[in-house]
């Protein structure tokens, strides 16, 4: 099916924070397997720009995170910080 723009409405594009559609109505769950770890929810940005090889497999261990790999998380983290251009 082609996407087209008369399809969409004016603010169709929701805000970053905004879950995706099909997760709208989800309920947050108390499963500890699915918790956030508690040494990855309050990184920086900077603490991740210098995070060592060894720091990330500590930190990221049995986590999908370690898909992107040190350099995706960097490049991501690097993304937050570098000014949009115009």
């Amino acid at each position: 099916m082609v996407w087209h723009d008369r399809h969409r409405a004016a603010s169709s594009t929701p805000p970053l924070n905004a879950p995706p559609p099909h997760n709208r109505h989800a309920t947050p769950t108390a499963h500890p397997e699915f918790q956030a770890r508690e040494g990855v929810l309050h990184l920086t940005t900077q603490q991740v720009l210098s995070m060592t090889q060894e720091q990330f497999s500590a930190t990221f261990r049995h986590s999908p995170i370690k898909r992107a790999k040190l350099a995706g998380l960097r490049r991501n983290a690097q993304a937050l910080t570098t000014p949009k251009q115009s």
